[in-house]
């Protein structure tokens, strides 16, 4: 039986969104893939290393999402 504790990892692109139950190790991987994502995690941006060091019992959902570049043409 496994006992690792598991959160929802959401992956938005610009039409929709993917819905993982990862495990960390799982996550950090995905992250590490994604790399040029933001990160948000109890509803705030985070860097992986900081990711990487919360307690996983309360980290709660991991939404990655494509960053947001803003200008005038």
């Amino acid at each position: 039986m496994d006992n690792e504790i598991r959160t929802t990892v959401r992956i938005a692109d610009a039409s929709a969104y993917t819905d993982l139950e990862l495990t960390k190790a799982e996550t950090m991987g995905v992250v590490k893939y994604f790399h040029r994502r933001w990160i948000f995690a109890r509803n705030r941006l985070v860097k992986p290393a900081e990711l990487e060091q919360t307690d996983w019992g309360t980290v709660g959902t991991v939404l990655l999402m494509p960053r947001l570049v803003g200008g005038l043409n």
